[in-house]
């Protein structure tokens, strides 16, 4: 499967747009309460910012692949056989690790759902392997846990 570059940015760039109008129009209201507070220390305030961010950014994308659409050296994208089996295994294991985060928690389903991606993508050196997938997380639910004083699964 293979398209041209103006095509891919201008069908990405509708996609950022619409999925920004979901953001601001129907999830974040129905996903995040409303808190009578000051406007920048509202909860809803930063996912407002950034879905406002990617419907501007959608838009200037989409804007560029209109501009492209003439011109002679526009790349070609494609997708081969090993790289779309790439994306489902990396989806299925993302939704395998949101599903077990319900019954496991965060830091051993991380490390597990790191490594075993590290492992997919070709990283065999456990002496690299290893470290990364548990110091990573570690520092990751640090942050979270003591730093910014949020709780984790």
């Amino acid at each position: 499967m293979s398209i041209q570059e103006s095509k891919a940015e201008k069908m990405l760039g509708i996609f950022f747009i619409v999925l920004g109008i979901l953001l601001i129009v129907a999830i974040i209201p129905w996903q995040i309460a409303s808190v009578q507070t000051e406007w920048y220390n509202a909860p809803r305030f930063f996912p407002y910012v950034i879905s406002g961010l990617m419907v501007l950014l959608g838009v200037l994308l989409f804007i560029s692949g209109v501009k492209k659409k003439n011109m002679e050296d526009q790349e070609t994208y494609s997708i081969s056989k090993n790289g779309l089996m790439s994306v489902v295994v990396t989806l299925l294991l993302i939704c395998i690790y949101v599903g077990a985060l319900h019954f496991i928690p965060y830091l051993p389903c991380t490390i597990v759902a790191l490594g075993a991606l590290m492992w997919f993508f070709g990283q065999r050196d456990l002496r690299k392997l290893i470290p990364i997938a548990v110091i990573l997380p570690v520092i990751v639910y640090f942050g979270f846990t003591e730093l910014l004083k949020l709780r984790l699964p």
